[in-house]
Order: C-alpha cells, then sequence, then structure tokens
C-alpha cells in the first residue's frame, strides 16, 4: 500500500469514527432530554 492509498484509508476511517461517535452522543442526548421530561412531568403531576 503506497503512502496516498493510506491517507485516504485513515481519512475515511477518522471520518466515519467521528460520525459513528456524534450519532451516539446525539442518541445519548435524545435519551437525556426524554428522561428530563419524563421527570419534570412527574414533579408537575407531584405539586
Amino acid at each position: 500500500m503506497n503512502e496516498k492509498t493510506l491517507a485516504i484509508t485513515l481519512k475515511a476511517t477518522v471520518k466515519n469514527t467521528v460520525g459513528f461517535l456524534q450519532g451516539v452522543e446525539a442518541h445519548q442526548l435524545k435519551e437525556f432530554l426524554i428522561l428530563e421530561s419524563k421527570t419534570k412531568i412527574k414533579k408537575n403531576l407531584a405539586t
């Protein structure tokens, strides 16, 4: 494998990893917001 191919492969891998991590973060954020809103609703019902 020459340097150019290696660089392209590396770039693609980094891009995929970053995309994957952003997807995971977005999912966790969504889960957190859902939990937060459920908690708020429960608190509102309790008062």
